[in-house]
């Protein structure tokens, strides 16, 4: 009974063994080495390509989806590089990747606002200059950017001074350094002015 038994379970568990090993055949395997060779390369390439801009290299990845988002990220990389250098956001509407077209409207946003703040101060570096020139003091006040109402209250003031050789203009500025650096100009000026012979 046992030899019976015994004999029993020995061809069921080669009956069975027999049939794992068939089913086994029925699915080949790719080797882990070569999948995992072919994501490094994906990946070098990808990252090649992004670091290049180069849209070439993204037509070499194996992986199709990996291939064409590379595709897209570059081509979003130039048109965002297009627009702000040429500040038009036209170029944005052709981006595919949403986050990357919100992002670079974001930055020709950027680029007019640092334009425009640009032109702005040289407007109120223009005036103020003119400001100097025609001696209008009360005109100072009306430059919106503080440093330049500054230096055009400074300019004015040390040149009144210097020109009616009068310290009291000198007193109005802000600052004790401006002051004393003030009153040494005029004192220069008055040196200057006693070095030079009179005409008869």
């Amino acid at each position: 009974m046992k030899k019976l038994l015994s004999f029993a379970l020995i061809s069921t568990l080669l009956f069975s063994g027999c049939g794992l090993s068939n089913k086994a055949e029925e699915t080949p395997q790719v080797p882990d080495e070569e999948l995992s060779a072919d994501s490094l390369l994906d990946e070098d390439l990808y990252t090649s390509a992004i670091e290049t801009k180069d849209i070439e290299k993204c037509g070499k990845i194996l992986n199709e989806a990996k291939k064409v988002e590379c595709t897209d990220l570059i081509n979003a990389i130039l048109l965002t590089d297009k627009a702000t250098n040429e500040n038009d956001d036209d170029y944005c509407d052709d981006i595919k990747l949403d986050r990357y077209k919100e992002n670079c409207m974001d930055e020709v946003a950027e680029v007019e606002k640092a334009e425009g703040f640009e032109d702005f101060l040289v407007d109120q570096d223009t005036i103020s200059h003119s400001l100097i020139e025609n001696d209008d003091l009360e005109g100072c006040e009306s430059l919106e950017v503080e440093a330049e109402k500054l230096e055009c209250n400074h300019n004015i003031l040390v040149d009144r001074a210097m020109a009616q050789n009068d310290t009291n203009y000198c007193e109005k500025l802000g600052d004790q350094e401006s002051i004393d650096s003030c009153i040494e100009s005029v004192a220069i000026a008055n040196t200057i002015s006693e070095e030079i012979p009179e005409e008869e």
